[in-house]
């Protein structure tokens, strides 16, 4: 879903409304994965150290959300608003690939 902004993004004319629609799941997105996350950290830090653990989830977060923006910044810039959408759509497919990998190894098998 937090591809859509992306794809939506890239198509070309249209205005707010064309973009509305992806950006609206992008943050849907965005709000599930923070959501999980935190609860990923909440169930899985010891109790002592939970704190901490919340403040490196953080720190990674904000310092993954710096460099996006940074690489993303210097694409639209140098290349072409385009150039740096298709850029975050295969980076967005990419997670998806790796997603269903994932998925696929943790999947119980079914009852025989």
């Amino acid at each position: 879903m937090a591809g859509g902004a992306a794809i939506g993004g890239s198509v070309a004319g249209g205005g707010v409304a064309v973009l509305a629609a992806p950006f609206v799941l992008a943050g849907l997105a965005i709000g599930a994965v923070e959501t999980a996350q935190h609860a990923a950290v909440a169930g899985l830090a010891p109790e002592a150290l939970r704190g901490s653990a919340f403040g490196l989830l953080a720190a990674v977060q904000a310092a993954g959300n710096l460099a996006a923006s940074a690489v993303v910044g210097v694409i639209w810039t140098v290349v072409s608003p385009a150039a740096a959408f298709a850029y975050l759509v295969g980076w967005m497919w990419l997670a998806l690939v790796g997603l269903a990998r994932l998925w696929g190894y943790t999947a119980e098998a079914p009852p025989e």
